[in-house]
């Protein structure tokens, strides 16, 4: 949440107005209403699986949209290649979260996205050690904008859990590849089972957005996370 602070207080002030994906993040969604906006900032929150939604919900004022693909904990997936084109048609700063892809599966700057924001909290801890975050800039403009925030509000990692995730992150691709290979085993289960009458994982073909996470997805992997409805 420090790095989503950073992000928020480094792109917007009062009287600015930013788009942000519906179904994001608890803690995003939350520290955003219940934090910016009595601060006199606006937010839009919006379905991003339909780009027009986005370009309906720009404002003049709008600085920031921020996505997240996939969603937590619905895994929705955002054409970022779209959304960044819009945005850089607009002025907009394009801000993802792709927490639940990490670096191994999904790289949003490929993307054209401007900053990429992780909670590094989970897969790259991966050992429930550790909390912390992580932004990555596409310019140095933006980069020194996050680091005066970073250095005025103190949204630093302490020595120690840095030091443990320098460690945890070693095995980061190891562990991704290994989770989603399970978690693609658990679906296809799951999806011949008769008290399951839903399964959601954007490997799998019955996904709704299958081919878009085809596109942003490396490697033919897609996480260690799934949902699934059961009968009744």
């Amino acid at each position: 949440m420090a790095a989503t602070t950073t992000v928020v207080c480094g792109l917007m002030k009062t009287g600015d107005h930013a788009v942000v994906t519906e179904c994001s993040y608890g803690g995003t969604n939350r520290i955003m209403r219940e934090q910016f906006i009595p601060l006199g900032m606006e937010f839009s929150f919006v379905d991003m699986t339909d780009i027009e939604n986005i370009k309906k919900a720009i404002k003049p004022n709008t600085k920031m949209v921020f996505s997240e693909t996939p969603t937590n904990p619905l895994l929705r997936l955002v054409d970022l290649e779209a959304v960044s084109a819009l945005c850089r048609e607009k002025g907009i700063v394009h801000v993802c979260d792709s927490t639940f892809a990490t670096p191994v599966i999904c790289r949003p700057m490929d993307f054209g996205v401007d900053i990429t924001l992780q909670s590094t909290t989970k897969y790259y801890d991966g050992h429930n050690i550790t909390t912390g975050g992580a932004l990555a800039c596409r310019t140095k403009e933006l980069y020194q904008r996050m680091k005066f925030v970073q250095n005025m509000h103190g949204n630093i990692m302490s020595p120690f859990v840095a030091f443990i995730q320098m460690q945890t992150v070693k095995t980061l691709e190891l562990r991704i590849q290994r989770q989603s290979e399970t978690a693609m085993k658990i679906c296809k289960f799951l999806e011949g089972h008769p008290k399951c009458s839903r399964v959601i994982y954007p490997g799998l073909k019955s996904h709704p957005q299958h081919e878009l996470a085809k596109k942003l997805h490396r490697n033919n992997l897609h996480g260690g996370m799934l949902w699934f409805d059961v009968v009744g």
